[in-house]
């Protein structure tokens, strides 16, 4: 499997990080376009994030969900899902 990393930069080009509240949604900029068959990373299942594929023309997101109950911070060049 191959890891999949967030793209979280500021107008400037300034890494960056993106807070999703406990059991909502958050669509995140990755680094790559990928296929279909995309998987939560094992560190975030831990933490209660899924990944979920989001396709929509050539954009390079993921719609990941938070269903802790804590919020969760997601940083430039965090590994937030993976492919095969």
């Amino acid at each position: 499997m191959r890891d999949i990393k967030a793209r979280l930069l500021t107008e400037s080009g300034r890494e960056s990080k993106q807070m999703i509240p406990p059991r909502t949604t958050a669509v995140v900029p990755i680094q790559e376009t990928v296929g279909v068959d995309v998987y939560s990373h094992p560190d975030l299942i831990r933490k209660c994030i899924f990944a979920i594929n989001y396709a929509y023309g050539n954009t390079t997101q993921l719609v990941l969900y938070n269903g802790g109950l804590e919020p969760q911070w997601i940083q430039h060049g965090d590994n937030i899902a993976q492919v095969r």
